[in-house]
């Protein structure tokens, strides 16, 4: 059965998510730096990769859209003997994919907009990312506005299409 059971672990699992929403990744970021350090995965794409996993949101929103799929049709898929694989590839994954479509695009949006994670565990000499470079154009002295506006539209064209 892969369906969660409402139980006390699923809202204790529940519970724990929300208390992860509600900490905001600046609140902690020095004992993250420290933690990334002594990994070692400072200035490398991976620890933005991890950083900007919104796991906390993704495990709530996928629980709650879990928790209205409709359990009738897997049993009746069962009854008819479909193997547990398909079942859940075809029915439920497809019964779903609204939400994880949306998870997608929100993780999608928040990292790419994200400038705190880039500007503190990585170097910028080694790994130039443009919400960097973006924040480094904009200057008191001399703003080149040509080159200003032409960054913002190849950062916001991404999104866009997303």
């Amino acid at each position: 059965m892969f369906l969660p059971t409402p139980g006390y672990g699923a809202v204790t699992t529940l519970v724990f998510c929300i208390r992860g929403i509600l900490i905001p990744a600046n609140g902690v970021v020095v004992s993250l730096f420290t933690m990334m350090s002594n990994i070692g995965l400072l200035n490398s794409i991976a620890v933005v990769i991890l950083m900007e996993m919104p796991l906390s949101f993704t495990i709530f929103l996928l629980y709650q859209r879990s928790k209205k799929f409709p359990y009738a049709i897997i049993e009746s898929e069962r009854v008819d003997g479909i193997a547990e694989h398909h079942i859940f590839f075809s029915i439920y994954l497809r019964g779903i994919s609204s939400s994880i479509v949306m998870v997608g695009v929100t993780a999608f949006i928040s990292s790419w907009n994200n400038l705190m994670t880039p500007l503190v565990f990585l170097n910028p000499a080694k790994h130039l990312i443009l919400s960097v470079y973006l924040s480094s154009l904009n200057s008191n002295i001399n703003p080149d506005m040509g080159v200003m506006m032409l960054a913002l539209l190849i950062n916001t064209l991404p999104t866009m299409i997303v």
